[in-house]
């Protein structure tokens, strides 16, 4: 089954070189006393392989719609885990803020507290308050970088799920259509043959009809 360009450009090759061959053998056939005969049996036949090459090349279309569909899900479902992972990381993430915050002004109260002059206090207790005091400026530069940045990847992240979703269910109706349009073409072209059959007698095209039939 063709499902490159290139395969379905060699297919079409073939398939042109048979019908011009078919015609050829039909015009042999001008002067025989059963022209009408083989001209119905080689019209059946030729008919039969174009409707075996759209088939096939929409076969070929669904196998790649089916591979890029089978891709986009994967990809779907790659981008949703690490999304998920993304928010659980966001709410332990904002969690550490509160505790940064709390003990942003557990210190500032503490330090409210402190009686004055500082100085008056023991040397360990002095020395605490300056690494505490250090500590509090990390703190507040921290939560100055933390602002909305962890939110809007969130919310990026979240359009990106969607957006590979959206895009597995394009293709999901797309092939839908494909499969459709290969039902339909079956049912058609099997239909026509059997029509043939019976206003002509020819068992080619009855055969060529319920191979089609049988496809359905």
């Amino acid at each position: 089954m063709p499902k490159t360009t290139a395969e379905r450009a060699v297919h079409l090759k073939t398939i042109l070189k048979r019908r011009k061959n078919l015609k050829a053998l039909a015009r042999s056939y001008t002067a025989h006393p059963s022209r009408a005969t083989f001209s119905t049996q080689l019209t059946s036949m030729a008919e039969f392989e174009r409707y075996q090459f759209r088939q096939t090349a929409l076969a070929g279309v669904m196998s790649s719609l089916h591979d890029a569909h089978g891709s986009a899900l994967l990809a779907a479902l790659d981008v949703q885990a690490e999304t998920e992972r993304q928010m659980e990381l966001n709410g332990l993430d904002a969690a550490l803020r509160k505790q940064v915050n709390g003990f942003v002004a557990a210190l500032d109260a503490f330090t409210s507290a402190v009686p004055s002059p500082a100085t008056s206090l023991p040397a360990l207790c002095q020395r605490r308050i300056r690494n505490l005091a250090c500590m509090r400026e990390n703190a507040l530069l921290a939560d100055e970088e933390w602002g909305d940045l962890a939110e809007s990847k969130t919310d990026a992240s979240r359009d990106n799920v969607r957006c590979r979703y959206l895009d597995c269910c394009v293709l999901l109706l797309v092939l839908r259509y494909a499969a459709a349009k290969f039902r339909d073409e079956a049912k058609g072209c099997a239909l026509d043959a059997l029509q043939v059959a019976k206003l002509q007698g020819s068992n080619e095209a009855h055969l060529h009809a319920e191979r089609l039939l049988r496809l359905r």
